[in-house]
């Protein structure tokens, strides 16, 4: 495993967010998180991307510890979407995509050709290139997001981190955006860490799954392990039923009934 996190406590002042919490991200795999609001998902992918220290453990990437590590060498090797990017008014979309090329660059120097090849490619793999020269805030949501995406691949790393990709967009768009990362991942070799909140999706698009509850590691392992009715009910107090989806085979949550009471004690499965 290229990236590992060992026994992490993370929090703000005095509350901790996370807590003692290891894991591990499978290369080349697509690995999502899930757990109710509140619970930690973006934090630990803060944490993991170095956007926020952690207090005590390590998070080691290629044997060495990201605190170790300068900026740019770190941007070479991971990327992150956050949730919400920041407001991009009147810039174009090839100009956005071009950001990606920073930790390739010294000072404030001019792209090079193999900036601009990257570029190119980041847009025609996300199937952004036809609208290059057009506002990024002139485009739908769907858009957007991948033109995000593809300011991230455009920094060449192998490892992307994306925190609710799919938030605020319709279904059709859900599923484009979510299928572009498969693709990614199917095509390019990349390894892809992601937050959502749609259960069904996440089993669906996932092969490696990381359910939290209240800061704590509550399951780890395939769809199948960790889309079931034991694990569901630790990490969102639902009765929930589970079926197997006829197109891909993946559990699928059908229904759900809300668990009266307080939430049980959470105890830590890995697989």
């Amino acid at each position: 495993m290229r990236l590992q996190v060992k026994d992490i406590r993370v929090g703000y002042e005095e509350q901790t967010i996370i807590h003692d919490m290891s894991i591990q991200i499978p290369d080349g795999k697509i690995t999502t998180i899930i757990g109710s609001n509140g619970c930690g998902k973006s934090t630990l992918l803060k944490a993991i991307t170095r956007i926020i220290s952690h207090q005590s453990g390590k998070i080691i990437l290629d044997g060495k510890d990201i605190r170790l590590m300068n900026t740019k060498e770190l941007a070479r090797q991971l990327a992150i979407l956050p949730q919400s990017p920041e407001s991009v008014n009147g810039l174009l979309v090839e100009e956005l995509v071009s950001y990606g090329r920073y930790p390739y660059q010294r000072g404030f120097g001019n792209l090079s050709k193999k900036d601009k090849d990257v570029i190119d490619w980041a847009l025609q793999v996300t199937r952004t290139d036809l609208f290059r020269y057009k506002p990024v805030d002139a485009l739908s949501g769907g858009q957007r997001q991948r033109v995000w995406i593809a300011m991230a691949l455009a920094q060449e790393t192998d490892i992307i981190f994306l925190d609710e990709p799919t938030t605020y967009l319709d279904m059709a768009h859900q599923l484009e955006v979510l299928e572009l990362l498969q693709r990614l991942n199917k095509e390019e070799g990349r390894t892809i860490v992601m937050v959502l909140h749609d259960l069904n999706h996440a089993a669906r698009f996932s092969d490696y799954m990381i359910a939290l509850a209240n800061g704590y590691l509550t399951c780890a392992g395939s769809p199948v392990q960790v889309m079931n009715k034991e694990v569901l009910e630790k990490v969102f107090s639902i009765d929930a039923v589970i079926g197997k989806d006829p197109n891909t085979n993946k559990p699928i949550c059908m229904t759900y009934n809300l668990i009266k009471g307080e939430r049980k004690g959470e105890k830590i499965v890995n697989y």
